[in-house]
């Protein structure tokens, strides 16, 4: 439910942020119209590069994480690590609305919590588990006990 909330909270900031564009102050509306209008720097279009590959890699990282794929929780954690230096390379951004910016974040805490129950949770030792250890707590049968029936 985690790894769906991400996205939907992401998909939901991005859309609010463009519906909402135009209720924004004429200041920073003109900003907006200058901005799409420059020539991208390399340090962006690198950037651009980079965040195109960790989306990629994001997406990866949630499948796996949903099917349970051991090299998931590092691919997702590494995308999220190095999605954070790459805010360096890109222009400010000073047009989020309100409703946009809450979705963002809301969406980020799915992302901390989404790590925090892969490192940190019951559910870490099966990301730490060897394919000989996953097979056996698989293939382990109990027959059912009846001693308790009357």
């Amino acid at each position: 439910m985690l790894i769906a909330a991400e996205i939907v909270l992401g998909l939901l900031g991005i859309t609010a942020d463009f519906a909402g564009e135009t209720k924004l102050p004429i200041e920073i509306r003109n900003y907006i119209a200058r901005s799409s209008e420059a020539d991208l720097t390399l340090a962006q279009l690198s950037g651009f590069g980079v965040g195109m590959v960790l989306v990629i890699g994001l997406i990866v990282g949630w499948v796996g994480l949903w099917r349970l794929w051991r090299p998931a929780r590092t691919i997702y954690a590494v995308c999220w690590l190095a999605a954070v230096p790459l805010y360096l390379l890109l222009d400010p951004v000073v047009y989020y609305t309100p409703l946009g910016s809450m979705l963002s974040e809301y969406s980020v805490l799915a992302a901390g919590a989404i790590l925090s129950l892969v490192f940190f949770s019951d559910l870490a030792g099966h990301f730490n588990r060897t394919r000989a250890e996953q097979a056996a707590s698989c293939n382990h049968y109990q027959p059912p006990c009846f001693d308790d029936l009357p």
